[in-house]
């Protein structure tokens, strides 16, 4: 999930849950994504991935941001192809002023880029790459450009032509790249590598003259994350915690620079930390979960959406929201503030302007949390507000119902609307 500026991204790191086979219904909800004012009504609009709809060949609805009418449906390029899967914003490559749209898929390992402004192709990545990300403006020329991993290499795309702007560069074998926004302030994308060891990537800004011997990220062996944060790592009855997933913070405490978020667990306890590059003594906050599902199998929850960049009491400092869409957590979307004392615990959510943020969700259902994106400020109470998606999810033989999108008071978590997929034809409704 890159620094909310310009663009907002849904980011859910790489801890999925084993899915024997997908789930039925449309999953519509699984990702969202907040576009540009498409038309003219001063508020933005919304895509929403439905990566079931269709016969699974996916589809992508575009919202009215004001009125949550459909203004247009993306759709899939074949049957079970699963587009709409994830949804990030890339900073505009047409030269129309608005931002593009890079959807993902669950099954084909496939990631197209489409104009944010009437969803036409861009551009389509078909070539096995492992992941596909907004990297920034590596090479200069105004337009956002995609870095795309293999388990093997590193490559810059152009935004722009799709053509190649470095000459491949050798990356660790088997690992994920998580963005985390631009932390080291160069203008492009770092991120945390998880391979055999989990590590800070830190970009580096090309040669002008010479893009082509420019890799992405510096070839020496970059620091661990535990290296870097060694206090990070312990959970609250001392056990060593395993990083899982990270993610843009945004500036948590007010220092002018860009944050990282990581999700950590145990088998105890999972947690999920903000950490700062310039300040290591120890995380700037935690929000900790004492017991992890055992439905999981120990795999995290609390971290499987995380939301940064946003700031939700006012104070010039950014906060941050976590989905947890799990079957037996009693918390489903909680949100946290950028610097904390103490560790925060599950039952135990901090408070903004006296109101609490859905410590018991006796009305949702499991799955509520599955994607996370800021919106505009549409109470008018001056704090931005968060939409939250609530999609299918299968486990162990059993459909957790979701598919429903509504959109959260920033301040205080109060739901302000609600869309369910039976609302929209287009998905069988």
């Amino acid at each position: 999930m890159l620094l909310l500026t310009a663009a907002f991204f849904v980011f859910s790191p790489g801890i999925a849950p084993k899915q024997a086979s997908p789930p039925e219904g449309t999953r519509f909800g699984r990702s969202v994504l907040a576009l540009s004012d498409l038309d003219g009504d001063g508020i933005r609009e919304i895509a929403v991935g439905a990566p079931n709809a269709d016969g699974k060949r996916g589809l992508v609805l575009v919202l009215s941001g004001k009125t949550r009418e459909i203004l247009a449906t993306w759709s899939g390029p074949a049957a079970r192809s699963t587009f709409g899967h994830t949804l990030r914003s890339v900073q505009d490559v047409n030269g129309d002023g608005v931002d593009e749209v890079l959807v993902g898929f669950e099954f084909w390992e496939r990631c197209e880029l489409r104009s944010g402004k009437d969803g036409q192709l861009l551009h389509a990545m078909d070539r096995g790459w492992k992941e596909v990300i907004p990297v920034g403006d590596f090479d200069g020329d105004g337009a956002g450009d995609l870095l795309l991993t293999t388990g093997v290499h590193w490559e810059v795309r152009s935004g722009r032509t799709n053509e190649l702007i470095n000459d491949r560069s050798y990356a660790q074998t088997g690992g994920r790249l998580d963005p985390i926004g631009d932390v080291n302030g160069d203008g492009l994308v770092d991120g945390v590598y998880f391979g055999k060891n989990v590590v800070l990537m830190l970009s580096v800004r090309p040669d002008p003259k010479d893009f082509t011997l420019t890799s992405p990220f510096p070839t020496r062996r970059p620091s661990t994350l535990q290296d870097l944060w060694p206090s990070a790592f312990v959970g609250p009855d001392g056990e060593t915690l395993r990083p899982v997933g990270a993610a843009a913070a945004g500036d948590l405490d007010g220092d002018g620079r860009q944050d990282l978020l990581v999700a950590l667990v145990g088998k105890k306890s999972e947690c999920v930390v903000g950490l700062s590059l310039e300040k290591r003594a120890a995380p700037l906050t935690r929000a900790e979960r004492l017991a992890p599902d055992p439905l999981f199998g120990g795999d995290p929850t609390l971290g499987y959406a995380m939301l940064g960049g946003i700031d939700l009491d006012g104070d010039g400092r950014d906060d941050f929201v976590l989905g947890n869409p799990s079957p037996l957590g009693e918390t489903q979307v909680v949100a946290v503030p950028g610097v904390a004392d103490k560790p925060i615990r599950q039952g135990k959510w901090p408070d903004f302007q006296g109101a609490c943020w859905f410590e018991n969700l006796a009305d949702h259902t499991a799955t509520f949390g599955v994607s996370l994106a800021a919106f505009d400020d549409a109470d008018g109470d001056g704090i931005w507000d968060v939409l939250v998606g609530h999609s299918d999810w299968f486990w162990t033989g059993t459909v957790y119902r979701g598919n429903s999108l509504r959109l959260l008071s920033g301040r205080t978590g109060r739901a302000l609307w609600v869309v369910t997929e039976d609302q929209y034809d287009e998905l069988g409704g």
